[in-house]
């Protein structure tokens, strides 16, 4: 079996507690975002699925933004061809203003068997209350090997924008994935160009202090007594505070 990479499929928020917010309290919109691919048996084919959240009153969707409704984001295929892909909500939290939706949809590569191609998701900005990334664009790659023999999925990341966390010293969760061509799965965190393309790695940019995953079983682990060691100004977490992961 091949090792497989989960790590660069999901983007999430992580808060501290439960803090229902009011819509007032934001601006900005991105919250969190996953990307899953299968081939479809034609060539080249490959079927995408992308998960997507943000924040409701930012609008944007048609006839509006409840469920049933469709909302348009960017999406570039690695390959030089991009567009807009209307995902359909399938729900929203009024207390924490934000919405879920989904897309499925296909696109055909040309190439050989060792082509590979990074497609991804971009856009811009995060919501501004976050104590990391705030503001900043969220990109979310996936690299895509149309013409692999034997045949190859993605790994499928089942994971919520938005994950609780206990408020302790050391806490943390586990990434839940599964692999249809039953691969081992190894996992890591993302740098700053997969996570907000950029090259940069400022504060506004780096992953959570005292923040790591285990490679091997996906399990989360934050020292949060980090966070106010490195370097960066932030204050001690406190319950709904929203970092970005």
């Amino acid at each position: 079996m091949k090792n497989k990479i989960a790590s660069l499929l999901l983007a999430f928020l992580v808060c501290f507690g439960f803090v229902a917010a009011t819509p007032s309290a934001f601006a900005s919109h991105l919250r969190g975002t996953s990307i899953s691919w299968s081939p479809t048996g034609v060539a080249g084919q490959i079927q995408f699925t992308i998960q997507y959240s943000q924040r409701t009153s930012f609008g944007g969707c048609s006839p509006s933004c409840t469920v049933g409704g469709t909302l348009g984001v960017p999406f570039y295929y690695g390959d030089g061809a991009s567009g807009t892909v209307n995902t359909t909500i399938t729900s929203v939290n009024s207390a924490e203003d934000y919405l879920s939706s989904t897309a499925t949809f296909t696109h055909t590569y040309t190439g050989n068997s060792s082509s590979t191609f990074i497609a991804y998701f971009l856009n811009t900005a995060r919501i501004s209350t976050i104590v990391s990334g705030h503001d900043q664009s969220m990109r979310m790659e996936a690299l895509v090997t149309p013409f692999a023999s034997p045949i190859n999925h993605s790994p499928v990341v089942s994971m919520p924008a938005i994950i609780t966390v206990p408020l302790q010293n050391t806490t943390g969760f586990f990434i839940s994935a599964s692999d249809l061509d039953r691969e081992t799965l190894s996992y890591r965190l993302s740098t700053a160009a997969e996570m907000y393309n950029v090259s940069a790695f400022a504060c506004a940019y780096q992953q959570p202090a005292g923040l790591s995953v285990n490679a091997n079983t996906g399990q989360v682990t934050w020292d949060t007594t980090q966070i106010t060691k490195a370097g960066c100004g932030y204050a001690a977490p406190k319950a709904g505070d929203l970092w970005t992961v």
